[in-house]
């Protein structure tokens, strides 16, 4: 036994050697070009700024080229139809998906990809649509509360997104005659002004109602707009539907970015009805064109955040997204070199670096880190948080082919945390005023500072008290929810995590975007480590 010994050791030192000979080959194949930090392509963090940047200079967006897609399923159920909402947190890559699925059915389909917030928001300015109408002394104010013209808007605009789709169109009987007259705009639109026409029409609807009532009663009278609104979009998706039949149509349509942001307590309700509300329509439009057998389908993303909205929130929507709905999330991927946001961003600097230069060739020259969750700490785990630090990369060292470990890793980091605490402050800004969120920073930063140096631990009740003076601002801007609200929709952005030590002594961490939806209640609270690098 004891002359065996030698030799095993041997080979284990041979194992060894080896291995580190073949790690220097790969990274010293992956340095062979030298090429230049800032020569390398590595996209952006949002997949919609990129498309768009890739049509300036006429290129194919890189998300596209090295489309990666982590344990695939969602793309196949989309394109098979029997899924048409796909839902997931800010950065996870819906969009990315979107596009991917409106590029490769284009070329056999006629397709629209409408990005919401854009296009409709702010051309068709849908959102104030029930504030034109609140000021009405003829229209019924309760009913617009319960509101229900979002529904029918939107109804009537994904209906007429899937006509402009169709060869000629038949004459328009008496009742959609409205639509006769806009039909001519529409075939020569872009998206933005079908819009903008299809939300006009709505209005004209009901102001030529409010001049009809008010001829015969003098304005004394009051109706039901929503009602009156219904029966002209059945009258219209009767015609449209024939006219799908009719004309064989086939479609898909893509509907991406949808948002809200506080501008005051109404319109942030309004806001998110009309999120709830389109989900709706595109639930009722969709059942309508899979029972007539049409080969259309109007396709949905949304933020899970937003499903958290009480005015989202309701019965209706979570049983839609239950049946149509499918979750795009990275919350199951290991936190190790496993993580598949490193193969994505791999497979992007092969584009540049060439087929040879791998995931290990990767980390080694710009991601030199002794553990991967020393990066991953840093990260949400979302393929939007290992573009960001690419860019930062980028911007930090452009004229290097590497960098190494310690202080320039240190500074790429600082800046990628920065740039990360914008975009979390963009998400911020759904639910909290705008001038609100300096205090909010402040309040952070005392806390980022506590975690930092172990001078302080807090739990609920101590951040509650941290973030007083910041709430109670918001409460002057009109803010309706309660302080334990904010500290839940924190924690639901990513701001906060929570941990505390299970009855083994091991250290349990809770993240919302590694699936922990309710934090532990007595746990202790911590700014997420990007922030508080941002902050401190």
């Amino acid at each position: 036994m004891s002359t065996n010994a030698p030799n095993s050791s041997q080979n284990t030192a041979k194992k060894k050697r080896r291995w580190r000979s073949q790690r220097r080959d790969r990274y010293h194949t992956s340095r062979k070009n030298e090429m230049e930090i800032r020569e390398i392509d590595i996209g952006e963090p949002d997949a919609n700024a990129e498309y768009y940047i890739a049509q300036k200079t006429e290129k194919k967006p890189l998300y596209l080229r090295a489309f990666y897609e982590w344990e695939g399923g969602v793309t196949r159920e989309i394109s098979e139809g029997s899924k048409f909402i796909l839902f997931g947190q800010k950065g996870t890559g819906k969009t990315a998906i979107l596009r991917h699925l409106e590029s490769t059915t284009s070329d056999s389909i006629p397709t629209s990809f409408i990005v919401f917030r854009k296009e409709i928001i702010e051309e068709a300015n849908l959102a104030n649509i029930a504030t034109t109408f609140a000021a009405s002394l003829v229209v019924d104010e309760e009913k617009i509360k319960d509101s229900k013209f979002y529904y029918h808007a939107m109804k009537r605009l994904l209906l007429t997104f899937l006509l402009a789709k169709c060869a000629e169109l038949d004459q328009a009987p008496e009742d959609v005659s409205w639509f006769t007259k806009l039909y001519s705009d529409i075939k020569q639109s872009g998206i933005g002004q079908i819009a903008a026409l299809v939300t006009d029409s709505v209005i004209g609807s009901i102001q030529s109602l409010e001049l009809d009532v008010n001829a015969i009663s003098k304005g004394s009278a009051s109706v039901n707009a929503s009602k009156a609104i219904k029966r002209s979009n059945d009258a219209f998706q009767k015609y449209a539907f024939d006219q799908f039949i009719k004309k064989k149509l086939r479609a898909r349509i893509f509907l991406d970015e949808m948002h809200f942001a506080y501008r005051d307590t109404e319109g942030l309700s309004a806001d998110a009805s009309l999120v709830r509300d389109t989900i709706l329509a595109v639930r009722e439009i969709n059942e309508r064109l899979i029972e007539n057998n049409i080969d259309a389908l109007v396709v949905i993303s949304v933020r899970s955040e937003f499903l958290e909205h009480q005015e989202i929130a309701v019965a209706d929507v979570a049983h839609t997204i239950e049946s149509y709905g499918i979750e795009l999330s990275w919350e199951n991927a290991p936190y190790d070199r496993n993580h598949p946001m490193f193969e994505m961003m791999a497979q992007r600097l092969k584009i540049s670096l060439g087929s040879d230069f791998d995931k290990r060739s990767m980390i080694a020259n710009f991601i030199p880190i002794s553990l991967a969750g020393d990066f991953l700490e840093y990260t949400w785990g979302k393929p939007r948080d290992i573009v960001r630090y690419f860019k930062s990369l980028k911007a930090t060292f452009p004229s290097r082919s590497s960098i190494n470990k310690g202080k320039e890793y240190t500074s790429v980091i600082r800046r990628y945390s920065q740039a990360a605490w914008q975009d979390q402050k963009a998400a911020i800004a759904s639910f909290v005023p705008k001038n609100c969120i300096p205090k909010l920073e402040e309040a952070l930063q005392e806390i980022s500072n506590r975690n930092f140096d172990n001078s302080k631990k807090y739990k609920k009740l101590d951040i509650a008290i941290e973030l007083k003076d910041a709430f109670e601002e918001m409460m002057k801007s009109g803010v309706s929810y309660d302080i334990k609200e904010l500290i839940k929709l924190l924690y639901i952005v990513g701001v906060f995590s929570v941990r505390y030590r299970d009855a083994k002594g091991q250290e349990i961490i809770h993240q919302f975007h590694r699936g922990n939806r309710h934090p532990y209640t007595e746990g202790y609270y911590y700014v997420h480590r990007a922030v508080a690098k941002a902050l401190s």
